[in-house]
């Protein structure tokens, strides 16, 4: 596993439970990962074509969650307070 000179460099600068110190983190862990699409020319870099697919599903059920949820909240009696 290689990680870049310059994380390790920023990261010694950082303080500890800093959000750029957890982001720089999160990438060392994950570096492998990461750059894998540097070895395999065939991967992408980003995974924008499967979120555009999956897109309408959840957002289907989020309208159908809240759709449910405002017929009940129809059914409900108001309560005066």
């Amino acid at each position: 596993m290689h990680h870049s000179a310059f994380h390790h460099f920023a990261r010694s600068g950082l303080p500890e439970g800093s959000a750029s110190a957890k982001a720089l983190d999160y990438s060392l862990r994950r570096w492998e990962a990461l750059t894998r699409f540097v070895d395999e020319g065939q991967l992408p870099a980003d995974n924008n074509w499967i979120e555009n697919q999956i897109r309408p599903i959840a957002i289907g059920r989020n309208n159908w969650l809240f759709a449910i949820l405002g017929r009940w909240m129809e059914q409900v009696p108001q309560i005066d307070v």
